[in-house]
């Protein structure tokens, strides 16, 4: 049994896939037709990856995050461990947005160590300035203003706005102060070309493990709306999607719900969700075996839908790999589907 619910739980958590029922009188797509929806998704992703990058509020944002030390502000690259549990994901785009909206203080000197960042006793205008590799203070201000340079200019031509910030002391954790309250802008000539929002809480006991996450980018016409909840007694859910304007480019979803408040693995009830790259959608509903169960497709059930209409489902093949069927049962493996986004993404440095 354990071993059945280990692959279960690798699986819907590595693929991040999930749930939903599917309509009898849905349209359905041939082989033709789903792959080639599937081909013009990669397609379509990969040219939206590329104008993001492109985007003059997505690369000052990157120039930021390197004058402060900073990661990505595009949190989509997922390590193993972020993977099994979105609850390191969710902490560590927190981190990344501290080190950004802490990049500069007072007396020329960031953040150290376990020391607190107090927000109103470093409220001015700070400049980068290349002479020192640091932003020194210039000037007052109601908030926090950090002017640096975008890439190719001579002058500070970039703004980023700390309009509010809050922490909590998580002594317990990785950070020993850990923020709940994020609220700022970034303009490139005075014009506003980003801004992040961020509200979160954290487990009682003094770590920095997030019970509640609340977080939006907006990078132009590109947004990225992240949602983590670990509050309720028995479940747990987690959702990251990345769009343009309406458009959904990239997203995934889960809910995970326990027999009991420990949440533990081996006591999961069901899982819940979806994973989405442009308008391929795969739903998934899995609820956890009363007993012996030889096949996992069994147990668990991945539909894929094409804007809507059935394309076919995902199912667990006898090497135990995970497999497209069409809906004239033939098969192709998942991986070989999607393999031109997985290599979009290993070639960008996000």
């Amino acid at each position: 049994m354990k071993n059945l619910t280990n692959k279960l739980v690798a699986l819907l958590l590595a693929l991040t896939f999930i749930a939903t029922s599917c309509d009898d009188d849905k349209e359905t797509l041939n082989k033709e037709q789903a792959q080639e929806a599937f081909s013009s998704a990669n397609t379509d992703f990969a040219g939206a990856l590329e104008r993001i990058q492109s985007n003059p509020g997505f690369t000052a944002l990157e120039n930021l995050n390197s004058l402060a030390g900073s990661s990505s502000v595009l949190p989509f690259r997922q390590t193993t461990a972020t993977k099994k549990d979105p609850r390191v994901l969710a902490r560590q785009i927190i981190a990344s947005l501290k080190n950004i909206a802490t990049a500069g203080s007072t007396n020329n000197a960031r953040t150290q160590g376990d020391e607190a960042f107090d927000f109103e006793e470093n409220k001015g205008i700070y400049d980068w300035n290349p002479n020192v590799g640091d932003f020194v203070q210039s000037g007052n201000s109601s908030i926090i203003e950090l002017r640096f340079p975008t890439e190719g200019s001579s002058t500070n031509n970039a703004t980023f706005k700390l309009f509010d910030y809050d922490e909590v002391a998580t002594p317990e954790g990785d950070e020993a102060y850990s923020p709940t309250l994020i609220d700022a802008t970034l303009a490139i000539d005075g014009t506003q070309v980003a801004a992040l929002d961020a509200i979160a809480e954290y487990v009682s006991d003094g770590t920095d493990t997030p019970t509640f996450a609340d977080i939006t980018y907006t990078v132009g016409v590109f947004s990225v709306d992240l949602d983590f909840n670990d509050k309720n007694t028995n479940s747990t859910s987690f959702s990251q999607v990345l769009r343009e304007g309406n458009t959904t480019l990239l997203g995934w979803g889960i809910t995970a719900v326990y027999n009991s408040a420990e949440k533990i693995e081996d006591d999961l009830k069901s899982i819940e969700g979806f994973f989405q790259i442009m308008n391929v959608r795969f739903n998934i509903s899995a609820t956890q075996p009363t007993g012996p169960v030889e096949d996992i497709n069994e147990v668990i059930n991945i539909t894929i839908t094409v804007d809507g209409a059935d394309a076919g489902r995902v199912v667990i093949g006898e090497d135990g790999e995970p497999y497209v069927e069409f809906t004239d049962g033939s098969r192709v493996l998942l991986a070989d589907i999607f393999v031109a986004v997985e290599e979009v993404f290993n070639s960008l440095e996000l």
